[in-house]
This record gives C-alpha cells, structure tokens and sequence, in this order.
C-alpha cells in the first residue's frame, strides 16, 4: 500500500509538470506549481452519506429491539423463569402441609334366614361421618435440603449467566449486521460517484470526437466504463438490501419497518479500545466463563445433597380427626412422630460419583472457555491495530488519487493526455475509498468483536434484569452473588 502512494505522489508531481508546460507552450500563463501535500489536505477520502428520507435507527435502537422481541432472548429468560419456579419448589420443603379429607362410610347389615326361598331381609343401616385435617412438618434432614436449595440457587444464577451470554452473541450480530448496513450504503455512494464520473469522462470523450481531435476509441472505452459502473451499482444495491435483511433478522422485525430508515455515521466515530490488560481482567467477570463456576457449585452441592439424604430424618404429624356416628358428634386429636434411619440405598453413590463428574467436566470447560476468549481478545486486539495502520494509510492514498483524478481529467479535457491515463486515475480513486471504507469497518469489527470477548456487551442486560426481577420478584440475593461473582476463588 506504501508503494502504490509513493507511486501516485510521484505521477502527480510529473503530471503537474507537464501540464504546466503544455501551458506554457500553448501560451497560457504558467502559475507556480501548488504543493500536493497542500492539494491533498483539500480532498475528503469519505464519499458523503446516502439521502433518505426515513427517520433515524440508532445502535441503541436496534439493540433494544432485538432484547425485546427476538425469539432466542425471550427463550433464554424463559429458562432463568424456570429454574426460578425450581427454586420455589426446593424452598418449599421447609413448609409443612396440610390436607383436609372428608369421608362417608355407608353399611348395610343384611341377615339371610335358612330358607333360601325367603328373601333376605333388611336389619339396619349404619353412616358414620368423617373429617380429618392434618398438618406435617419435617423437623430435621440432616441438611439434605439447604443442599439442594444451594444447588437450586446455582442453578438459577447459571440460567442467567447463560441469559446474559445469549445476549451477548446475540447484540454481536446486531452490532455487525448494523456496522453492514452503514459500509454498504457508503459503498453505494462511492459507486454512485464512479458512475457520474464515468458518464462525464464518456461526454468529454464524445465531445472529442465530435470535434475530430480524438478517435472512436476513446468513446468505445467510456462506453465499456459506463456499462460496468451500473453493473457494480446495481451489485452495491443488492448487497444493500441483503444487509438491512441481515439487520432486520438480528432484530426479529420485519424489513420493510426499516429499510427506509437512517443509520448512524459509524465510521466517522473514533473508536475506543481498553487496553490489552484491562480487557484480561474483564474477562474474569464473563458470563459464559462464570456459568461453569456456577454449574460446578450447583453440582457440588447435589452431590452433598444425595449424600446427606442418607441420614436419619425426624418429623411430626398432628391431626385432627371429627365424626359423626349415631347422630354422637366426637373430636380426636392424634399426634405422630417419625424418625427415618435410611439403611442401604444401592443409588446413593452412583449418584454422587455422577454429580462429581459433572463438577470435573464443569472445571476443565471453564479453563478452556477462558484460553477460548483470550484467543478472541488478542485476535480483536491484532485486528484493530492492523485495521488502523491502514485506515491511515488508505486515507491520505484516497485523497492522492482524488487529486490524481482530477488532474489527470484537466490533463486529458487540454488534449495532452489519453483515455487510459484517465481511466487509471479513476481505477485508483475506487480502490482508494474502498480500501478506506473497509478499514474502517474493520476498525468497528475488531471493537464489536472485543465487546463480545470481554463480556462488556453484558451491560445492556443489567437494567433489563433489574425490570425483570421485579416484574417476576425473583429472589433477591441473586443480583448480590452477581456482583461478588468476580471475587470468588
């Protein structure tokens, strides 16, 4: 790329000269050739943005569109409802219940004479009316079920660690597919340019020969130029409407909702990188790294559930029992206590040397999500900084061959250069302002790509949980483990 700007700052000094002679041999008056560097500094290496008439669609605006209506976020949060429901289910072991029977006991006394000729005959009729409530309660298990609510707990904190890493692939293809819409459309525009120079190239070449000073040739090769110019364009278009189809997917609406809209300037926006070290530590607050360490305890605490479950247990059952016999109303009450010593449970141990295993697997996919997004740090790292030495580059060659275009164009409407000449000119300033687009586009990728390594894209979940917590009264030490997770060994 450095040789090809040295290559067209030096046709440009040589085509300055020669201009300025063919000037001076044809009489005109010769002024001092201007400085290029000072040229350059005139030109705009961004092409403007394309017109339309829509309302504007920020980031922010498709991002919040996509957390409240796409499919595979509102599944992901179905989950952290039901591990929710799991936890109530687990704490409500430490309630007691209670049951309420009403019974009728109906008996018919039937006495049969020795005749079996006579029928038998009707004695007596005896109801008795019944009625029991009772209440039972689980004293003590050993522990078996704080257990399993510790487990149920880590199990709900996995399922929003998993809620808040869905979201955060899934902002990463809103974030790309928008970055898409603004590249394409800004291509569209450099298409668009190309296409009216070429059609002005083609007009001077016509005007030639009309005057007899240029040949056929020129005209034939301006057609040529023209025919491929609208070719590209409508290539650029296409590519224009896959985007928005991109965007509109990403964000679970319809493309025609908006298609016509505006997009935000994000190529003209600074982007802003931490630093390598400080992405690190980031990463040691991620959610797809921190669901593991949840899993782990929640496995942990199964297992030391199952074990515990092989200790004795003690609880108590009253009951109050009411009946009616003989028109007698009579009350009873009955008190039942009930000790468990759990002897031999072939399933105890194979359970919990499943749980332990699952604690193992749960470790080693934590250690190797954490290399995975270390891996994606330093490669968003070595993209941006790659992507900014030739955004640098790329810019002052745009401007180049702006310049280059141009004075090549009054070098060929004063008859003292050829076709060719102007059409690598005008090859030179497509190549530069596309080059130039794309490095900035790569600029925003490697920055999307970090948000998504670090986890930072994260924080367009916290308010939402926050609404959701109180919307669904989820239990409320879970934002508290949230915020201490990063400190946990």
């Amino acid at each position: 790329m450095e040789g090809t700007s040295l290559r067209i700052v030096t046709s440009l000094f040589v085509s300055l000269l020669l201009w300025g002679a063919a000037q001076a041999e044809e009489g005109y008056s010769v002024d001092p050739v201007p400085q290029v560097e000072e040229l350059i500094k005139s030109y705009k290496p961004l092409p403007p943005r394309l017109e339309k008439q829509g309302p504007l669609l920020t980031l922010s605006d498709c991002l919040n569109r996509a957390r409240e209506n796409h499919p595979s976020v509102a599944a992901s949060w179905a989950r952290v409802l039901q591990s929710q429901a799991s936890l109530q289910q687990i704490w409500a072991l430490y309630y007691p219940t209670a049951t309420l029977t009403l019974q009728e006991d109906v008996d018919q006394n039937l006495a049969s004479p020795n005749s079996v000729k006579t029928l038998s005959l009707l004695l007596g009729v005896e109801q008795t009316a019944n009625a029991t409530l009772a209440v039972s309660q689980t004293l003590f298990d050993g522990g078996e079920r704080r257990e399993k609510v510790e487990a149920a707990r880590q199990n709900l904190r996995s399922a929003y660690l998993t809620f808040e890493n869905d979201w955060i692939t899934q902002a990463q293809s809103v974030q790309s597919a928008y970055l898409n819409v603004v590249e394409q459309e800004t291509m569209v525009v450099v298409k668009l340019l190309d296409l009216d120079r070429v059609k002005a190239n083609r007009d001077s070449a016509q005007r030639f020969l009309e005057a007899g000073t240029k040949s056929l040739v020129d005209v034939t090769q301006a057609e040529i130029q023209v025919a491929q110019a609208e070719a590209s364009l409508a290539n650029q278009r296409n590519l224009v409407k896959s985007a928005w189809i991109q965007l509109a997917q990403s964000m679970a609406c319809a493309v025609d909702d908006i298609k016509d809209c505006k997009t935000e300037e994000l190529l003209k926006f600074q982007v802003q990188l931490p630093t390598l070290n400080e992405a690190m530590a980031e990463l040691e607050t991620h959610p797809q790294y921190l669901l593991y360490k949840a899993g782990e305890l929640a496995n942990e605490a199964s297992a030391r559930a199952e074990r515990k479950s092989m200790r004795p247990s003690f609880g108590v059952n009253t009951s109050l029992k009411a009946y009616d016999k003989y028109g007698v109303e009579a009350n009873t009450w009955e008190v039942l206590f009930t000790l468990t010593i759990p002897l031999y449970d072939p399933t105890v141990g194979p359970q919990i040397d499943l749980y332990k295993a699952k604690v193992l697997e749960a470790q080693e996919n934590a250690k190797n999500t954490r290399l995975q997004l270390i891996q994606e740090v330093e490669s968003a790292f070595a993209s941006s900084v790659g992507a900014q030495e030739r955004a640098e580059a790329s810019f002052k060659q745009a401007k180049t061959a702006l310049l280059n275009y141009d004075l090549a164009l009054k070098r060929y409407r004063a008859g003292i250069a050829d076709y060719t000449e102007l059409l690598n000119a005008l090859s030179f300033v497509s190549t530069a302002q596309s080059s130039y687009i794309t490095a900035l586009a790569d600029e925003r990728t490697a920055e999307i790509n970090l948000l998504k390594a670090t986890g930072a894209a994260a924080r367009f979940t916290k308010e939402y949980f926050a609404r959701k917590a109180t919307e669904y009264d989820l239990i409320r030490d879970l934002q508290e483990d949230l915020k201490s997770q990063s400190q946990e060994p």
